[in-house]
């Protein structure tokens, strides 16, 4: 993960046709401006951001700056199509037979998987507002 910090607020900017960087875990941090060697500077209010791009950013997959679009491609960072299929599966499994030996297996998943997706939700809620 990089960490980034900037003199003034981001949320998202449009990368290309295909996707968004967004500006997550936002910080007030004390932010100490570049200047010339001999110098002094004040350190002024500052905001820092945390993502997996070089600026802090977050690249997902987004065609518009919408929080459906959003939520979607902060979710296939950590679980693409096939891994949310695949534990909403064991999830059904778990409520029809709950005495499945790996039940309790598939309820943690989902459980990770719901906390995961209200982050989500909350991080493209925060950088709409």
């Amino acid at each position: 993960m990089n960490k980034q910090v900037y003199s003034e607020k981001k949320t998202f900017i449009k990368y290309d046709n295909e996707h968004y960087l967004l500006y997550l875990n936002e910080e007030n941090v004390e932010y100490t401006p570049q200047i010339e060697e001999n110098e002094k500077s004040t350190p002024i209010p500052g905001y820092s951001y945390t993502g997996d791009m070089e600026d802090g950013g977050t690249l997902v997959e987004a065609k518009s700056a919408t929080y459906s679009e959003f939520v979607n491609g902060l979710i296939r960072k950590r679980y693409d199509a096939s891994a949310e299929s695949a534990i909403q599966s064991n999830r059904l499994v778990a409520l029809i037979e709950p005495e499945h030996e790996r039940s309790d297996e598939y309820i943690a998943d989902w459980n990770d998987f719901q906390d995961y997706r209200e982050l989500c939700k909350r991080q493209a809620k925060a950088v709409l507002e």
